[in-house]
């Protein structure tokens, strides 16, 4: 079975929060590295579809989810089952584009361990050994089960995918195109619930004000904004924020 290299992730202490090879384990191992790239919620990546991908253009579309729900039964016990649902906002829908590293891995995901190695468009793409959707809590389970196996601290599989929208800000991509791929409805959740995590942005805005007083023209401009107060002209001291 391919294993490739294991992934490390640390926060600003240093302290190593995920550390998983991704394709160790049974069926579900795709999982990780889908969530850890594209950032779906773990409910969207459940309900992927094999026709979700589009292996030419290089890419998946988030068009459903799954989640389980308790049902009353008619003696009064209650008892879950898992359904089939919209995402849960317009933006949820949305077509992302797949990296090299990621379509090779759902290639392979797509090979192993199957009993017909061409799944149906309608097959589900985490399925079970015996092809059915697992249900969300047993998957935790079996994520639970993989990070004991590799030493990593337990975290819930929704935090690979804050982890994913962290990096991409980390990375310098811009705020919209982050709420965007992540299927925010608003900005302002990307930037109340992730920008502060992340110390690039404090960064570049530092950087950025400093880059542009060093250009050659600068000089003019600040010069003549002090020619302007020597005059008592509005300057410097004016409505300063």
């Amino acid at each position: 079975m391919f294993k490739p290299s294991v992934f490390r992730y640390t926060n600003p202490s240093g302290q190593v929060v995920w550390k998983v090879d991704v394709q160790t384990g049974t069926r579900p191992n795709g999982k990780p590295i889908v969530t850890r790239r594209t950032a779906p919620t773990k409910s969207e990546a459940l309900g992927l579809q094999w026709r979700d991908f589009d292996f030419d253009n290089g890419t998946v579309t988030i068009s459903r989810s799954v989640r389980e729900v308790g049902v009353f039964q008619p003696d009064g016990s209650r008892k879950t089952q898992v359904i089939e649902e919209e995402p849960k906002t317009v933006a949820s829908h949305r077509t992302l584009l797949l990296s090299r590293p990621l379509l090779e891995a759902v290639f392979r995901h797509r090979q192993e361990g199957l009993s017909n190695p061409l799944p149906t468009p309608t097959d589900w793409v985490l399925a079970t050994r015996t092809g059915s959707l697992p249900r969300p809590s047993n998957l935790q389970r079996r994520f639970n089960q993989l990070l004991e196996a590799s030493g990593v601290r337990r975290i819930r599989i929704h935090d690979i995918r804050h982890s994913a929208i962290v990096m991409a800000l980390e990375a310098g991509t811009p705020i919209e195109a982050v709420s965007q791929g992540a299927g925010h409805s608003r900005l302002d959740t990307t930037k109340s619930i992730y920008a502060p995590y992340s110390q690039n942005l404090a960064n570049r805005f530092s950087t950025d004000v400093s880059d542009y007083l060093n250009r050659d023209n600068i000089d003019v401009q600040l010069l003549e904004l002090l020619e302007k107060e020597s005059q008592g002209s509005p300057g410097l001291n004016d409505g300063r924020e």
